[in-house]
């Protein structure tokens, strides 16, 4: 059974492999931390500052024209969290440059479960169908912003 654990230092991140009884260690400079971790990290504070951005309009714009309902402000949440997954999906794999729909749909699962926990954090939340919907509909909406990104804009 093959096992990975990463070790990491400024100019190098150590993995050491465990494989049948022998522990192989290779060093690497910062390129897989670059090529692997900072699409998602820049991804997602980019996705964050879009949600501010996007509720914000939306904010102004409903608050101008109509009185807002609850219901409403239930779509107008979902509907800016698919813009952001969308935005999130497109910037990481911008990035990656290839397998848009894998590492889309990564992007916009990552941005979905860190905007569900901050959102916890304040208000006790349980699990429920339309949540399962909303982590479906992140996925479906970050792979197409990948595949837009990987396909469309070379």
């Amino acid at each position: 059974m093959r096992k990975r654990i990463f070790l990491t230092c400024p100019k190098y991140i150590f993995i050491i492999f465990y494989n049948t009884g022998r522990f192989l260690v290779r060093a690497e400079t910062g390129s897989f931390l670059k090529e692997t971790i900072f699409p998602y990290i820049f991804g997602e504070f980019l996705g964050f500052g879009a949600c501010l951005l996007f509720s914000a309009i939306f904010s102004f714009v409903l608050s101008a024209f109509v009185v807002i309902d609850v219901i409403a402000l239930k779509a107008v949440s979902f509907f800016v969290q698919l813009l952001c997954s969308f935005v999130v999906g497109f910037v990481v794999v911008r990035f990656k440059k290839k397998n848009g729909l894998v590492f889309g749909g990564l992007a916009g699962l990552f941005f979905f479960v860190l905007l569900f926990s901050i959102g916890s954090i304040s208000v006790c939340r349980s699990v429920s169908g339309f949540l399962l919907v909303r982590l479906l509909f992140s996925f479906v909406s970050g792979s197409v912003g990948g595949i837009f990104s990987a396909n469309v804009c070379r």
